[in-house]
């Protein structure tokens, strides 16, 4: 499977990226969301735990308090990863 990102290079009225997946196997072509394949690894992890951290506090949770535990969170896992990491805000 390839999974290619497109941006148009000049912002016109009917452009938005894409994102376009090949599956190899049974050569198909498949049109998806851009911004699903377009995150670094750094905003796919936030994103991450923003859903688990969601996910934890069904009663809702502020935004000072979801900042917190994302980089507690984060602390945690690149301490047994044994790589660092930062989320800037």
């Amino acid at each position: 499977m390839l999974i290619v990102t497109l941006e148009p290079m000049k912002q016109r009225d009917d452009t938005q990226p894409q994102a376009i997946i090949i599956n190899t196997a049974n050569l198909s072509l498949k049109f998806d969301d851009f911004m699903l394949y377009a995150m670094n690894d750094k905003q796919f992890q936030v994103l991450e735990y923003t859903k688990e951290i969601i996910k934890d506090n069904p009663n809702g949770i502020n935004l000072k308090n979801l900042t917190t535990e994302i980089r507690s969170r984060d602390l945690r896992n690149t301490r047994n990863k044994n790589f660092i990491k930062t989320i800037r805000w």
